[in-house]
């Protein structure tokens, strides 16, 4: 039994039990080299961490004009995507891409922070105990994107480079996507969402339903699911076809060597 597992694990094991055993227990997922062109992953990850570096320094944006928020960002950028530049020599293109959206993000930000919601923090690492026998644990972990406050509650919001089709069939509570509720899970969270850098205009897409419910219900789900495993319950392989389009184990598991 793992005694950890991030979130990212777990949408692995809710995805496709052998994806997770193969890319976690197993940790055949991490790279072997480094790749010498910048890809979307890349793109988010950098844009992601220009962003923290923004809202750490103006934690209070209405303070400032929104000329200067602009150029702040810009120059933030520039110097992210300049050591990108040293290693990935597409990272000028990508720079490109996101600085058609700094000022659009830079008004979405206003209005959201007009709205009653406060920065409160970027990479925010949460974890929780999940007890699945008595005296047994597993310690779910994970690290949100941004945290905010409006009062007394949390709002967690992740950056997505996604279209808004894609990102709303992962707010379908039949999607099974895990990430925002057992987020709100992990950080007892009021509200959460995405937000979508790479649209025409910045904006959020929120999760709809009783979100607390959501994540009270995840969290429940996870505990039955480590029950299960410890109890060597058979954990079939889903083999869907969305699931193994994208999927890096697909040459070692059976369905690529499965008649029909």
């Amino acid at each position: 039994m793992p005694a950890r597992i991030s979130v990212s694990a777990w949408q692995s094991l809710v995805t496709c039990p052998y994806q997770f055993f193969a890319r976690h227990l197993l940790r055949l997922n991490e790279r072997d080299d480094v790749p010498e062109e910048m890809d979307k992953r890349d793109y988010g990850s950098l844009v992601h961490g220009i962003l923290a570096r923004f809202h750490l320094a103006h934690p209070r944006l209405i303070a400032h004009p929104p000329q200067d928020l602009i150029a702040s960002l810009q120059q933030l950028s520039q110097e992210g995507f300049a050591a990108a530049a040293a290693e990935a020599y597409l990272a000028s293109v990508w720079q490109q891409r996101w600085q058609q959206h700094i000022e659009s993000y830079v008004a979405w930000a206003l209005q959201r922070e007009a709205q009653g919601f406060q920065f409160a923090s970027a990479e925010t690492p949460f974890k929780r105990e999940i007890e699945w026998a008595p005296g047994q644990t597993t310690r779910l972990e994970g690290r949100a994107d941004r945290v905010d406050r409006n009062g007394e509650a949390l709002a967690l919001l992740d950056y997505k480079t996604q279209s808004r089709q894609t990102l709303n069939r992962k707010l379908d509570p039949n999607a099974e996507d895990v990430q925002l509720t057992a987020y709100a899970w992990l950080a007892d969270a009021a509200e959460a969402g995405f937000v979508m850098l790479d649209a025409d205009k910045v904006d959020n897409l929120d999760w709809k339903d009783d979100l607390p419910a959501a994540a009270e219900a995840e969290g429940e789900r996870l505990r039955t699911v480590l029950a299960g495993m410890a109890q060597a319950l058979p954990l079939p392989a889903q083999g869907t076809p969305q699931a193994c389009e994208w999927c890096e184990m697909r040459g070692l598991c059976r369905r690529e060597h499965i008649p029909g």
